[in-house]
Parts: C-alpha cells; structure tokens; sequence
C-alpha cells in the first residue's frame, strides 16, 4: 500500500513537471510567432521604403518620441550584425537576412510543436498509468 502511494506521488509529480514544461513551450511558441509577426510587418515597411521619395519623414527615437528628419537615401539602410557593428546593406539584402530569420524561426516553432506534442503523449501516458494506479 504504501509502495503504491509513492508510486502515485511519483507519477503526479512526474505529470506536473510536464505540464510546466508544455506551459513553457506555449510561451516560447507565443513570442516566436510575435517575432514572426514582426518581421513580416518589417518586410512590408522596406517594401514601402524602397517607394519612398526623398521626403521629410519621422524618426523614432522612442516610444512615442519623434523627430522631423528628410530621408536622404532610401536603397541602403544601416543594419546592426552584431558586438555593435553597424553595416550598410541594400535593402534587399536587408530583406534577404529577415527571410533567413523567418526560416529560422519557422524551423524552431516547428520543433516545438513536435517537443509539444511528444509531451502532450507522455502525460496521457502517464494519465493513464496513474489511473491504473488508483484501482
């Protein structure tokens, strides 16, 4: 009897932590697909940036902070790669690295999906034994 009460706890506790860990996977899944959004709207906007004429435009300088600038050049941009090294790249270069970014996060949400779903089967299995256990 009490065998079989450790076993119980074992169990529940075996199916808790997996339930955090889906949670954590949801998460992740959640802020991988706003990234996603994200750089789909960024694509959009080089897409109207290469369009954009020599104007007076707005620049960010923070949230909700602006400041009146003329856009001087519009077939490069500025683009961090990385220890603060700031490299001028076309914009369709630019463009070129947001696809391989894209690919990989479409290749990390898939491999979530696939972890989310081995633990999905792991806690119906784990269900299933503590119900056996509970007869």
């Amino acid at each position: 009897m009490a065998e079989n009460k450790e076993q119980l706890q074992a169990k529940y506790q075996e199916l808790q932590m997996l339930d955090q860990q889906m949670k954590l996977l949801q998460q992740q899944g959640q802020m991988l697909e706003k990234q996603l959004l994200d750089l789909e709207k960024v694509k959009e906007a080089l897409d109207d940036f290469k369009k954009t004429g020599k104007d007076e435009m707005l620049v960010p300088l923070s949230e909700g902070i602006y400041a009146k600038g003329r856009l001087e050049e519009n077939d490069h941009l500025v683009v961090n790669v990385g220890a603060g090294i700031l490299v001028e790249k076309s914009v369709d270069e630019v463009k070129k690295i947001l696809e391989k970014q894209s690919k990989e996060l479409n290749h990390m949400q898939g491999e979530m999906a696939a972890n989310t779903k081995k633990l999905a089967e792991q806690g119906i299995s784990l269900q299933e034994e503590l119900s056996q256990l509970m007869k």
